[in-house]
């Protein structure tokens, strides 16, 4: 059945896997005309018009397009990032949705993870600490935590009371302006 999400994901699957990249792309686009709110399909068909050789103003304009729904933000933040191929841009394009939406947990672990990838241990550190401390039932930040890297430094235990309190004066800081620009804030413990 041609109208059959589940098959068509599959097939789609199987033709990425074989190189068949023009066939997967029409695969996708027929499986997000049939699931528009998917946005993980979305996200396989920026995927697929890369390897495609679409230009990387295209991919970025999509993700964004994808973005704007919100769901899977991570995603979908660590692409644009990886198709700006521009580390100061990554930079602003992170401190700009962290003005929008300052308490946004997703939003400081990408940033962690950028700076990571910089090797800014240092801030990655502390922004994967406010990720955390911002939402510590996130599926995402925790599966973070497992990183080695991550893992020698919560085992130092000076370095994580230093850092324990760096995190809560910022997350103090990013409540206060986000009240201060009308946005919601709940109780903090």
């Amino acid at each position: 059945d041609e109208n059959n999400t589940d098959i068509l994901s599959t097939k789609g699957q199987i033709l990425i896997e074989i190189n068949e990249l023009i066939e997967a792309e029409t695969c996708y686009e027929k499986l997000i005309e049939l699931n528009p709110d998917n946005v993980d399909y979305q996200y396989d068909l920026v995927d697929i018009k890369e390897r495609l050789g679409v230009n990387s103003c295209e991919l970025i304009s999509m993700v964004d397009e994808i973005l704007g729904k919100k769901p899977n933000i991570l995603r979908g933040l660590l692409l644009r990032v990886k198709y700006l191929k521009d580390e100061d841009e990554a930079f602003r394009m992170y401190h700009s949705r962290i003005e929008e939406d300052p308490l946004n947990a997703t939003l400081h672990l990408g940033l962690g993870l950028l700076n990571l990838s910089l090797e800014k241990n240092s801030d990655a550190i502390i922004d994967i600490m406010t990720a955390f401390r911002l939402n510590p039932d996130s599926e995402e930040v925790n599966k973070v935590f497992q990183l080695p890297y991550i893992q020698d430094v919560l085992e130092n235990e000076e370095i994580f009371n230093e850092l324990i309190m760096l995190v809560e004066n910022r997350i103090l800081k990013l409540r206060e302006y986000a009240m201060n620009f009308g946005i919601e804030v709940d109780e903090y413990d």
